[in-house]
């Protein structure tokens, strides 16, 4: 099973980016729901996910999103979602995840949303 996940942080004021390359799927994610919650209990309070150069991500991936989305509320936090190929962003108004995350073009509208 591949999962190869590539995880770097960009910090800022209450927001951070998070590039993501690789495979988001149940070991891999574990990682990145690690890097969320210590950047939440930092007090990052908006989370901006570059998916740019993500592959795939699985069901037990969803599941960790949500975690962190569920975990982000209780902040009155927001998750935005950049950049995903088609078939992830299908996958992410299937599963709900827009309910509660935005998808954005690019960076930029991404990062002015939270403002």
């Amino acid at each position: 099973m591949i999962d190869t996940l590539n995880v770097t942080v960009e910090r800022a004021d209450e927001y951070a980016v998070i590039s993501l390359e690789g495979y988001l799927n149940q070991n891999s994610g574990e990682k990145l729901a690690q890097v969320c919650h210590q950047l939440i209990d930092e007090g990052i309070r908006h989370l901006a996910f570059d998916f740019e150069k993500v592959a795939m991500v699985n069901s037990i991936g969803i599941a960790i999103l949500i975690e962190i989305i569920e975990r982000l509320r209780e902040f009155n936090g927001k998750i935005h979602f950049y950049k995903p190929r088609d078939v992830i962003a299908r996958t992410f108004r299937i599963m709900g995840l827009t309910q509660f995350s935005t998808i954005f073009p690019d960076r930029e509208s991404a990062i002015e949303a939270f403002k």
